[in-house]
């Protein structure tokens, strides 16, 4: 089975992300939906989509945080 190669970057917040996606479109996404310091992840993920609509995505969901959120 031939190996895939995958290119990351961590960004410690969604502007940073949101900053950095603006120089190109991502293949894949993975943000923390609600521990992200700034902006949550879903806020993060609706202002990716207005510079680049279509990324692939993956959500991971923080159960145990302290301030659940609703939308």
């Amino acid at each position: 089975t031939p190996a895939i190669a995958v290119d990351s970057v961590n960004l410690e917040s969604g502007e940073e992300a949101v900053k950095y996606l603006e120089k190109g479109p991502p293949e894949l996404v993975v943000l923390d939906m609600i521990m992200m310091p700034g902006m949550d992840g879903l806020d993060t993920y609706r202002k990716i989509l207005e510079i680049s609509p279509g990324p692939a995505s993956c959500w991971m969901l923080n159960r145990s945080s302290s301030r659940p959120r609703r939308r």
